[in-house]
C-alpha cells in the first residue's frame, strides 16, 4: 500500500511539472495545485504508520505487513522523487514513440504535453480498480488529454503503441522468470 501510494505521489510531481511547461498561462493554479500536493505528501507522510495497521487489519497475510515504517516529510519527498522518474521515463517513452511514428516538430511543450497525457492516463487507469492493469481506460485518458495538441489518430495510435510495448515488455520478463524458475527447480529435484 505505501509503495502505490508513493508512487502516485511520483506521479502526481511529474505531472505538476509538466503541467507548467504546457500550461504556462495557469501557472499561478498549478503552483497552488503544487503547494496543495506537498501539504498533503508532509500530511500523509505523518500518517504512514497509521495507514500500515488499517492496511494489516484489512489483509489477510498472517501478520506479514510491518509495522515499523518510519517516513517524515523528508523521506516520503525522497521516495516520491525516486518515484517520479519512472513516471518521467515512461512519458519520455511515448514520446520517443510518438516522434518516431510521426513526422511532427519536436518542441519543449509537446514533450510536456506528452509526458502530463501519459502521467493522467496511467493515474486514471490505476484507479479504475474495474478494468485490469487500466487497460482501455489508461489510452482513452491519454488520448483525451492529448486531443487539443495532437491529432486524435496520431495520439491513439501511440497510446496503443505504448501500451503493447509494455506488454510485450510484461511478456517477456515472465517468460525469463519461468525459464530461471524451472531451470531452478529442475535443479532441485536433481
Amino acid at each position: 500500500m505505501v509503495e502505490q501510494l508513493l508512487s502516485l505521489s511520483g506521479g502526481a510531481l511529474v505531472l505538476i511539472s509538466a503541467a507548467f511547461i504546457t500550461f504556462p498561462e495557469y501557472s499561478i493554479s498549478i503552483a497552488l495545485a503544487g503547494v496543495a500536493l506537498l501539504l498533503a505528501m508532509i500530511a500523509l507522510s505523518k500518517n504512514v504508520p497509521g495507514l500500515t495497521r488499517w492496511a494489516r487489519l484489512h489483509k489477510d497475510d498472517g501478520g506479514k505487513t510491518p509495522l515499523d515504517f518510519k517516513f517524515g516529510p523528508w523521506r516520503w519527498l525522497l521516495f516520491s522523487v525516486a518515484h517520479s522518474l519512472a513516471w518521467l521515463i515512461s512519458g519520455l517513452i511515448l514520446c520517443v514513440i510518438y516522434f518516431s511514428l510521426f513526422d511532427a516538430i519536436v518542441s519543449a511543450e509537446r514533450l510536456a504535453a506528452l509526458v502530463l497525457a501519459n502521467t493522467i492516463g496511467f493515474i486514471v487507469g490505476f484507479l479504475a480498480v474495474f478494468a485490469p492493469g487500466g487497460l482501455g481506460v489508461r489510452e482513452a485518458t491519454t488520448v483525451a488529454v492529448l486531443a487539443p495538441f495532437f491529432p486524435i489518430r496520431e495520439a491513439l495510435i501511440a497510446a496503443v503503441a505504448l501500451r503493447a510495448l509494455i506488454v510485450m515488455f510484461d511478456g517477456i520478463n515472465t517468460g525469463m522468470i519461468l525459464v530461471s524458475e524451472s531451470r531452478y527447480a529442475t535443479r532441485e529435484l536433481s
